[in-house]
């Protein structure tokens, strides 16, 4: 029987790394959505279709309870953030308009005097004595 429980959390665990791996690369591809300006957003929007969402109301969260029910206790409070986060996907998309001529340019320009001005201050406490 433990050798059973063992076999079956390392699955659960190797089935909640793919959600979450899933979850990363969706966060991805909303930030590429501003650094390529691209047309629309086409991240799923429904928090119950996502990677996670298939796994998490799909079962998965069960499962897990059945297992380890304080670990199944911290995912569910997770599910609101999770929502919360689809929703706001939703919300940018409504709003998204790619007519942002030149916005990976202006956004390294922005990120590259960040850098220099970042590092003139770093040179210049350092070499304040």
């Amino acid at each position: 029987k433990v050798m059973h429980e063992s076999k079956l959390m390392a699955e659960m665990k190797n089935d909640l790394t793919t959600a979450i791996k899933a979850h990363v690369e969706w966060k991805s591809s909303l930030e590429e959505v501003f650094v390529n300006n691209d047309d629309q957003i086409s991240v799923e929007m429904d928090g119950h279709k996502c990677g996670f969402g298939k796994w998490f109301y799909g079962g998965g969260l069960e499962e897990l309870n059945k297992l380890s029910p304080d670990a199944a206790a911290l995912l569910k409070d997770v599910e609101k953030i999770h929502l919360d986060l689809h929703s706001t996907a939703k919300r940018i998309s409504s709003y998204w308009r790619a007519k942002h001529t030149g916005l990976a340019e202006k956004l390294e320009s922005i990120f590259t005097r960040h850098k220099d001005w970042a590092l003139n201050l770093s040179e210049d406490l350092l070499s304040y004595s």
